[in-house]
């Protein structure tokens, strides 16, 4: 086992997968509270449940793969960085306790600025949860007014994911008893992967296929009481890489990583 510890501030195949994905995001989702729309002029962060649900998953698993240098300072650019695009990474502890790690993104969709500050962290029982903000301007970034927000809370209970979203003061829960998959359809079918998102056990599980069907990796994500981000990634050769993210009030990130066997 290996273990290290750091300081972070940051064909056929493929048809049929597309149109089981349609059939899941046709029948997968039950909306358990049915709240009115939003008033004029307000916009979702997130057009759909789906949509939620994927985006939180999606960003602790890039919080869990990054493998930059130690010692990055609080707000330097980290897990990415594009002429379109900039990415900031620092930890922070939220007003309910728990420590949080923060992405912003300054990116310029059509020539506008969009600012996307997006606080993820661990909850007890093993939920995982997620703070987006945006604002359209540094000003309003600066007074704390964003145009957008939304929290979004997801957990497994048995074999169902469970996604609580509130979203510019409106609650609703979405209950997913089918896996949720989307793919990305590449040059040839070894290429081409599939992500498969279900409940197992009680845990959120992500599975990555290619257009062949072959697994590529297994990864599992649980939070913590503290606001620890847990995620496992397993291979199948048996080896696997487990990360815990946590944010402090200094704005660093602490992460330990355990590989093996």
């Amino acid at each position: 086992m290996n273990v290290t510890r750091f300081p972070l501030v940051p064909g056929p195949l493929v048809r049929a997968l597309l149109c089981l994905l349609l059939i899941v995001m046709a029948a997968g989702c039950r909306n358990e509270s049915i709240t009115p729309l939003l008033p004029e002029g307000k916009t979702r962060a997130e057009s759909s449940p789906e949509e939620y649900l994927i985006n939180l998953l999606d960003e602790i698993s890039a919080i869990a793969a990054w493998t930059g240098p130690a010692g990055i300072q609080k707000k330097a650019p980290t897990l990415e960085k594009a002429d379109a695009e900039s990415i900031y990474v620092y930890g922070e502890i939220t007003p309910a306790g728990y420590g949080a790690v923060v992405t912003e993104r300054h990116a310029y969709p059509k020539g506008m600025l969009l600012i996307t500050v997006r606080k993820s962290y661990g909850m007890p029982l093993g939920h995982v949860a997620s703070e987006v903000a945006r604002y359209t301007s540094v000003e309003a970034l600066r007074r704390g007014e964003p145009e957008q927000t939304s929290l979004t809370e997801v957990f497994g209970l048995g074999d169902t994911i469970v996604t609580r979203v509130l979203s510019n003061g409106l609650q609703e829960t979405f209950t997913f008893r089918l896996p949720v998959i989307t793919a990305t359809v590449g040059a040839t079918a070894e290429l081409t992967r599939s992500s498969i998102r279900f409940a197992l056990s009680g845990n959120v599980v992500v599975e990555t296929r290619n257009g062949l069907g072959q697994l590529i990796q297994t990864q599992r994500t649980r939070g913590e009481a503290d606001g620890t981000l847990v995620t496992r990634t397993e291979y199948p050769d048996g080896s696997w890489r487990e990360t815990r993210s946590v944010g402090e009030g200094d704005g660093t990130v602490y992460r330990e990583t355990r590989t093996g066997p």
